[in-house]
């Protein structure tokens, strides 16, 4: 659990690097494997359409990322995201719920440290991401400009759920590997979430971005992290990522929770109870029905015509 003083400075900050939480071995390594393992099937597929000239078998999962990206032009994100787009989903929109990615969610280190926060009721809240940055001198315009893997704008992490939510919401960030400055770490308004909610605004591709004219520049601080360490985030906390200007691809998840019984903010996507200290029968434990109920509402969302036409329709 979270120290007294630990949980005041995340009150007075409105974010908190918390570090060697997880092993780097037992948690963090069969992440990397299930995501070299969907890279696989990607390279498998752009060789047979003739879109790539290697495989690049002999790189580092990191470098042959990069190598990808870097020869197609092409970013991929969706087809590494824990979660699906609000707008254009078709039947095959790809999307990654393994059970690596399913056990990190109920890590019981990570649930300790959000149970020290919004209580021992704890949702797994489904407006969950990967961020893959490869090196910033790779990429072109249109990338850049990507959250997914570009510097990522100023925003709080309140601003993409309906405005009826009431989630307590706390974000888990997660640096699969280092993240030193160089590579494009998180940085933070320090104490900007006591002004609770700011007007965001769109960015260049569907972002939310919060007007650089409405952040506090003599507050921002830059928090660089290793793997193994996590960063708790206040909703209502501004942050944004610094641009990846060195040679490594830097690797990270966004995961999210809130407390039991309240709106997600995303309610037309899965969320399970990731702990429950009053009734542990609740807890949800099965990663293959966790990826079902993601492809049930990918099928819904392609073919329903209640699903969504409008991203943020309330900032509209």
């Amino acid at each position: 659990m979270l120290t007294p003083a630990q949980q005041r400075q995340f009150d007075e900050q409105g974010f908190l690097r918390v570090d060697n939480v997880l092993d780097r071995a037992d948690d963090l390594r069969p992440i990397q494997e299930e995501y070299a393992a969907r890279l696989d099937e990607l390279i498998t597929r752009l060789l047979s359409e003739g879109r790539l000239s290697s495989d690049y078998s002999d790189r580092e999962f990191r470098d042959r990322m990069t190598a990808v990206y870097e020869e197609t032009g092409e970013t991929f994100a969706q087809f590494f995201n824990l979660s699906l787009p609000l707008l254009d989903v078709t039947d095959d929109t790809p999307f990654l719920t393994g059970p690596a990615v399913f056990a990190l969610i109920r890590n019981s280190r990570v649930l300790d440290l959000v149970e020290s926060l919004i209580g021992p009721e704890i949702q797994s809240n489904p407006v969950q991401h990967v961020r893959i940055k490869p090196p910033q001198k790779i990429l072109d315009s249109e990338m850049r400009a990507s959250g997914m893997v570009g510097s990522t704008p100023w925003h709080q992490d309140s601003a993409v759920l309906t405005p009826d939510s009431d989630a307590k919401l706390v974000t888990v960030w997660v640096p699969i590997h280092d993240a030193p400055v160089e590579s494009g770490c998180l940085q933070f308004v320090a104490g900007g979430h006591k002004r609770g909610p700011i007007s965001h605004g769109f960015g260049p591709i569907d972002g939310l971005v919060i007007p650089e004219s409405n952040v506090d520049t003599n507050r921002i601080r830059a928090v660089p992290a290793n793997a193994g360490d996590v960063i708790l985030i206040h909703r209502n906390c501004p942050h944004s990522s610094l641009p990846n200007v060195g040679d490594r691809l830097r690797f990270s998840l966004d995961l999210r929770y809130h407390p039991t019984g309240q709106s997600s903010g995303r309610e037309i996507f899965p969320d399970f109870t990731a702990r429950s200290r009053r009734n542990p029968a609740s807890e949800f434990a099965d990663a293959g029905k966790w990826n079902q109920m993601w492809r049930e509402t990918r099928t819904w969302m392609a073919t329903s015509p209640d699903a969504p036409t409008t991203a943020f329709p309330w900032l509209q």
